[in-house]
């Protein structure tokens, strides 16, 4: 039990980060084009 206990806590780190990840890649894509566009 302890093991799965232990595997879904990093899963779940894994989660978080990928999430957090993801959304940083798409803030440093969409910023530069909300900049591109304004001028």
């Amino acid at each position: 039990m302890k093991e799965i206990n232990c595997f879904l806590e990093a899963w779940a780190k894994i989660a978080i980060f990928y999430k957090c990840y993801t959304q940083v890649i798409l803030n440093f894509s969409i910023f530069p084009a909300i900049i591109w566009l304004k001028t």
